[in-house]
């Protein structure tokens, strides 16, 4: 168990916050970081082609070695629309297969799906918060196999 963490945040003593899946909260240190970026972009003369690069690159590393990969394993996007957006025009979908979906999905992760679906003449299967909690086996049972 690791020990409590609130001192790295600026979370009120009196604030319990758990919907970080909406929005999280930034560490003090990133708080700090983006500060500085703000203050970065505000003299743009400073800025090199370079530097759009190195930091990503540094990021890319560091988490590598936190999940035992190479950089190059890792992609980093804007967003998570983004990243479904790139998935979805990817991935093999053939027309009248059903995407399975869970219920209660940010709209990020709907919209890029339902549009494959409508272009492949698909469907979206939209599986139902199971009453006893077990996603894993409500997702399996809304697979059409």
């Amino acid at each position: 168990m690791i020990p409590n963490q609130r001192s790295l945040f600026s979370i009120p003593d009196d604030i319990a916050y758990f919907n970080c899946a909406y929005t999280s909260p930034l560490l003090k240190t990133a708080e700090s970081e983006g500060r500085q970026a703000v203050t970065a972009k505000g003299r743009p003369w400073n800025i090199t082609p370079a530097d759009f690069f190195k930091t990503i690159e540094t990021l890319r590393g560091l988490f590598a070695q936190i999940i035992a990969c190479t950089g190059e394993d890792i992609a980093i996007i804007p967003a998570v629309s983004y990243g479904i957006a790139l998935a979805a025009k990817n991935l093999p979908v053939f027309q009248g297969q059903e995407i399975v979906v869970i219920e209660d999905q940010f709209p990020s992760n709907i919209y890029s799906w339902e549009r494959v679906a409508r272009e492949k003449k698909g469907a979206i299967q939209t599986v139902k918060r199971p009453g006893n909690h077990d996603w894993t086996s409500a997702v399996i049972k809304g697979i059409n196999k």
